[in-house]
């Protein structure tokens, strides 16, 4: 998978979010309006309700999705070729050995949750060292 489709994903993930949110914002607006124009008070307060609830359901929306894109953007960033780059010295003899305790059993474990990719730890001290994305074979 690339990471455009991920990209789509994550956007897709969002959007009965989003839809939900502007739903309730315009319904709070014609609320509010008809309220307005027929003077009661509950039907104003009402609206205001509605409006509030909608800004709640677009910012926690907005915040997730950020959260995703970012979880996502460390995918692209650290891979293999970042690592080789950023420790040259933990690769030798085409073997690739951990930055933090020099260890040379690393480990590969997919991640899931919808992002496609695996990360590469090492075994004896547990730190991620790159991700890679998952091949279909």
């Amino acid at each position: 998978m690339d990471y455009d489709q991920v990209r789509r994903n994550i956007y897709n993930r969002y959007l009965p979010g989003k839809i939900l949110g502007g739903f309730l914002v315009v319904a709070g607006l014609l609320f509010a309006m008809v309220a307005l124009l027929t003077s009661t008070i509950i039907g104003i307060l009402v609206g205001l309700l509605l409006l509030w609830v909608a800004v709640k359901v677009l910012v926690a929306t907005s915040r997730s999705e950020d959260a995703d894109h970012a979880v996502f953007s460390k995918f692209e960033q650290r891979t293999f070729d970042w690592y080789c780059k950023t420790y040259p010295d933990n690769l030798r003899s085409g073997r690739i050995f951990c930055w933090h305790c020099g260890s040379g059993r690393i480990s590969t474990r997919a991640i899931h949750q919808g992002t496609y990719h695996r990360e590469h730890e090492c075994t004896q001290c547990g730190k991620t060292l790159y991700y890679s994305p998952e091949q279909n074979d």
